[in-house]
C-alpha cells in the first residue's frame, strides 16, 4: 500500500533558530499544535524521545525519529494513530523561515485506505494550515 502524503509550505517572518527552538520545546507545543492542551518530554528532544500529549478527550504518544538542528524534526505517532508520521522541514529564507510540514499516512490495509478516501473523518490539509498559523502566532508573542 502506498503512503498518502499531505504537505503545506509557508513562510514565517522569524529567524530559523527561533522557529526550531519553538518546535522542539515540549512546553510550547500546546501553543501551536491544534487541540493540544499539554505536552511532556525530557529536553532537549533527540531521536527516541517520547512526547506525551494531552488533548481535550484523548492522549497521544509521539516518538521523535529525526532531529537535525535547525532544519528538521520528525516524529511518528505511537498511540493512538500508529500509522502517521509528521515531518517539519525548515529553510533559511532571508529574514524569514520557510516551513514545510508533511504528514504521511501508511494505511494498514486496502479497506482502510478506501474507507478514508471515500468517507474521510478529518481534513488533514486544514489541520496542517491551522498548525502553521498557530505556530506563526506563537512565534509572534
Amino acid at each position: 500500500m502506498r503512503t498518502v502524503t499531505y504537505t503545506v509550505t509557508s513562510s514565517i517572518p522569524v529567524p530559523i533558530d527561533r522557529v526550531f527552538a519553538t518546535l522542539t520545546d515540549p512546553t510550547r507545543m500546546s501553543q501551536w499544535l491544534p487541540a493540544c492542551r499539554a505536552a511532556s518530554a525530557p529536553t532537549p528532544l533527540q531521536r527516541g524521545t517520547v512526547i506525551k500529549l494531552q488533548f481535550d478527550n484523548r492522549e497521544a504518544e509521539l516518538e521523535v525519529v529525526e532531529v537535525k538542528a535547525p532544519t528538521l524534526l520528525a516524529w511518528v505517532e505511537r498511540a493512538p494513530r500508529r500509522h502517521w508520521r509528521t515531518v517539519f522541514r525548515l529553510a533559511f529564507a532571508g529574514g524569514t523561515t520557510s516551513v514545510t510540514v508533511s504528514q504521511l499516512w501508511m494505511p494498514p490495509s486496502l479497506l482502510t485506505w478506501l474507507r478514508a478516501r471515500f468517507f474521510p473523518k478529518r481534513n488533514v490539509a486544514a489541520r496542517l494550515d491551522r498548525l502553521v498559523r498557530d505556530l506563526r502566532q506563537a512565534l509572534a508573542k
